[in-house]
């Protein structure tokens, strides 16, 4: 869906996640941010679906992870993928609990 700016941020998208027990990612462009909701172990953006959202404009604001521990809030191979996508040197990662992690961009 997509909603205003001003509407959500990624402590909502947590808040969410710890309701249904899946992950949420979060995308904005200009006034607005488009959610997406996955399942309990990804969402379903996959390279190409990423680099079409960063042509049109979008950049990666954050998604979750369902969990309560340091683990949950761990990037895996494909948000590091996904990161690179957008070409931003960072993104965050939220679990269950409202816990957060920044994680950077891989180095060559």
């Amino acid at each position: 869906c997509i909603i205003k700016k001003n509407d959500v941020n990624m402590k909502d998208l947590s808040a969410l996640t710890a309701k249904t027990g899946v992950e949420f990612a979060m995308f904005t462009k200009e006034n607005s941010r488009l959610i997406v909701r996955g399942d309990q172990s990804s969402v379903n953006i996959d390279v190409e679906k990423a680099l079409k959202l960063c042509q049109s404009g979008y950049r990666c604001s954050g998604h979750t992870h369902p969990g309560m521990d340091f683990l949950s809030i761990q990037p895996s191979d494909g948000d590091y993928a996904i990161l690179e996508c957008f070409k931003q040197e960072n993104a965050v990662i939220y679990n269950s609990k409202g816990d957060f992690r920044t994680f950077e961009k891989r180095s060559d």
